[in-house]
């Protein structure tokens, strides 16, 4: 299971450009996002060092940094000494979890707030993803990026946005793929938070998957990130496994 979902979550934020490597994909989306700019390292390539090597000229050759993706159940072993040997560090030590799909859509309760879901994200929603991003108004290229590429990936989704006293508030986005829904860019506005809303749209991301088959949910979150980790816990959420990127200097 758990390396099934380090795939799909791959899936869920596709990037522009993909080329692999030795058995290894190299995603490239303009420097846009760390999840777009990673390699994933899903199994031993024969030649480990051969193929960081030739991964690190992928990168080179688009004046980006290399970054490698390097999981507990999915990347080969002996792959972050090798990375370490070689002058890299490790950062953003993330969890992935997971969550009963029916379970999940059975509590909470919506109280004052209203829910749409949508197949593409509104004006609303991408500003408040931006907005919990902190990444201010993009101009129109980037925007278009995000729109057309790292929020259009290949399985289906679904854009929930939660509002309250007229205004869309708290957002999330669901990717449905092999009986699983990738839970991602869940967000609430400042002024909104610890109001429910992200509770809200992760039953409503959860109600929606039932509805077609998904019998589970994951995500991934941050280990700095205790609130977060809360309030899925709270949801139901357990720890699969975990993994961290790791980047020169």
């Amino acid at each position: 299971m758990a390396v099934v979902l380090d795939e799909l979550m791959a899936h869920a934020w596709p990037p522009a450009t993909e080329q692999v490597v030795g058995g290894w994909r190299c995603r490239w989306a303009w420097g846009l996002t760390r999840r777009a700019n990673f390699v994933l390292t899903i199994g031993a390539p024969a030649d480990l060092e051969g193929c960081i090597g030739l991964a690190e000229a992928f990168y080179a050759g688009r004046e980006l940094p290399v970054r490698f993706q390097v999981s507990s159940a999915s990347s080969p072993r002996g792959l972050d000494a090798a990375l370490c040997a070689r002058g890299y560090r490790e950062e953003a030590p993330t969890r992935m979890c997971v969550a009963d799909a029916a379970a999940l859509a059975a509590t909470g309760e919506r109280g004052s707030w209203r829910v749409e879901a949508h197949a593409r994200p509104s004006d609303e929603w991408f500003t408040v993803h931006l907005d919990a991003e902190r990444r201010g108004t993009p101009d129109d290229t980037t925007r278009r990026r995000y729109l057309e590429t790292l929020l259009a990936p290949k399985p289906r989704a679904v854009f929930v946005e939660a509002s309250v006293d007229g205004t869309v508030a708290a957002v999330g986005q669901g990717v449905l793929e092999a009986g699983w829904l990738g839970v991602q860019c869940m967000a609430t506005l400042a002024a909104y938070r610890r109001r429910g809303g992200a509770s809200v749209v992760l039953r409503s991301l959860a109600v929606w998957a039932a509805e077609r088959g998904a019998t589970g949910l994951y995500l991934a979150v941050a280990e700095e990130n205790a609130a977060a980790r809360r309030l899925y816990a709270g949801a139901g959420f357990t720890s699969a496994h975990g993994y961290s990127y790791w980047t020169l200097g």
